[in-house]
């Protein structure tokens, strides 16, 4: 990894030496991952469990995935806002191909996703539009529906 171009890079060597707090990326990141886990402990999803119960198929897929994930956001130079939104909105071929490749991407993690014993998720019968947060819908007081004047 040393002999990468991108750790030869005058500037990018610079940005090495500074704190990782300095870095609005970087940041920016951290409060992704502090937003995920609020959002999850005060919605009632936030749930530890013991590591070695899980099976060792559903480690390899999450870790397949995340590596998956990176090595895609690598090759887009950014994420799908530059790859996909951006290509499209200045009439370029990659943006429409992008979002091609991202739904066959999501129809084959869906359908792997029983290979490492993940469940897919189901919409309520009956109800499309209900909304559920810590297992209470939502929508309830509106009857189930979302009424739109």
């Amino acid at each position: 990894m040393v002999e990468w171009a991108l750790f030869h890079n005058p500037a990018f060597a610079e940005r090495l030496q500074e704190s990782v707090l300095k870095d609005p990326t970087s940041v920016t990141n951290f409060g992704l991952f502090l937003g995920a886990f609020l959002g999850a402990a005060l919605g009632g999803a936030l749930r530890f469990r013991d590591l070695r119960r899980i099976p060792w198929t559903t480690h390899l897929g999450v870790f397949l995935g995340g590596v998956l994930m990176g090595y895609g956001a690598r090759l887009a130079a950014g994420c799908n806002i530059g790859a996909y939104l951006g290509g499209t909105a200045s009439f370029s071929l990659h943006g429409p191909l992008w979002g091609i490749f991202a739904l066959l991407g999501t129809a084959l993690g869906v359908r792997l996703r029983p290979a490492c014993r993940l469940e897919n998720e189901r919409a309520p019968q009956g109800n499309s539009l209900a909304l559920e947060v810590g297992g209470e819908n939502l929508l309830q007081g509106l009857g189930g529906r979302k009424e739109i004047p």
